[in-house]
């Protein structure tokens, strides 16, 4: 005789509870656009799930980690928003980026050009966020290349520079060090402003900084997935 396990855990998604810490963000930050990241289809909660709760509460922008869940965003289940992925993307993910119109956060050059390359031959612009290295000593443009890097994208006539942002290293433990990322980032901000006019998204808060930071630089927060999911409740 054959058996079937029940397993004796299950995940209950509550979506009620999931628009009350939506609104608890926006409480804290009214002035600021919410950038949700859904990493790993909300960290196993399932794109259906993500899906419903998106267009309950009528999300018109939604973030991921890697481009291939942001093709799922768009051709999966047909979101209609802007999709903006936060780690810089590989070549490999070029055509999937232009073909999906998918937003970009970028901090290498090269790949800038490349992608300017390919949005040109198929008579496109591809749109990009500068991510700025402020001290979390992992990604981003470093102060000292700042400059060179802004002579090389302002050429490129396909690209459209839509956003700039960084990651806070210590928002959870160190908010000395956070303090100083953000005049770190608020001097980057500074400079690309004065020679790129497109910026319409500037971001620094993460999860932890949504909660312990008060006014946040920029326009947009950037809490995680499961900060919606089981941050207040």
């Amino acid at each position: 005789m054959i058996y079937e396990r029940n397993r004796q855990t299950e995940l209950l998604v509550d979506l009620s509870a999931m628009e009350y810490n939506y609104n608890e963000i926006k409480k804290l930050h009214p002035d600021k656009e919410i950038l949700p990241v859904l990493k790993a289809s909300g960290y196993g909660i399932g794109t259906e799930n993500v899906a419903k709760f998106v267009n309950r509460v009528g999300i018109k922008i939604l973030g991921t980690a890697f481009v291939d869940e942001g093709v799922v965003l768009r051709a999966g289940w047909g979101y209609k928003g802007e999709i903006v992925v936060l780690n810089q993307p590989s070549a490999e993910d070029i055509d999937n980026i232009i073909e999906h119109n998918i937003t970009v956060g970028v901090c290498y050059i090269e790949f800038v050009e490349a992608l300017n390359k390919e949005a040109q031959a198929k008579n496109k612009k591809a749109k990009i966020h500068i991510e700025i290295e402020t001290g979390m000593g992992r990604t981003g443009v470093q102060s000292s290349k700042l400059q060179e890097f802004i002579n090389r994208v302002k050429t490129l006539r396909n690209i459209e520079v839509e956003g700039i942002y960084t990651h806070y290293a210590t928002s959870d433990s160190d908010l000395e060090y956070a303090k100083l990322q953000t005049e770190n980032f608020k001097e980057a901000v500074r400079i690309i402003k004065e020679q790129i006019k497109t910026i319409k998204y500037v971001h620094i808060g993460n999860s932890a900084g949504i909660v312990s930071i008060d006014n946040l630089e920029g326009n947009m927060v950037r809490p995680r997935n499961n900060a919606i999911w089981i941050l207040y409740k």
